[in-house]
């Protein structure tokens, strides 16, 4: 059996990144049937993740230096 493991960081899933937000926040499990269902942390990135439309992710990091990521949602 072959097995590949590939890190993605959260900046590339922001769909992801929101529903382990809100799991650790909830602390309880789910499962969505529907999108409708998702919470709303998540709602706006699985939209553009839908569409297809670039994300933009702004952070604020260390002294006054912002960080911008730019990148296409896969």
């Amino acid at each position: 059996m072959n097995c590949e493991v590939n890190h993605c960081y959260k900046e590339a899933n922001q769909v992801a990144d929101a529903l382990a937000k809100h799991a650790v926040i909830s602390n309880e499990a789910h499962m969505y049937h529907d999108w409708r269902d998702i919470p709303k942390l998540a709602v706006g990135s699985y939209q553009l993740d839908k569409m297809q439309m670039l994300s933009i992710r702004i952070s604020f990091k260390m002294g006054n230096w912002w960080i911008f990521y730019v990148g296409w949602i896969e």
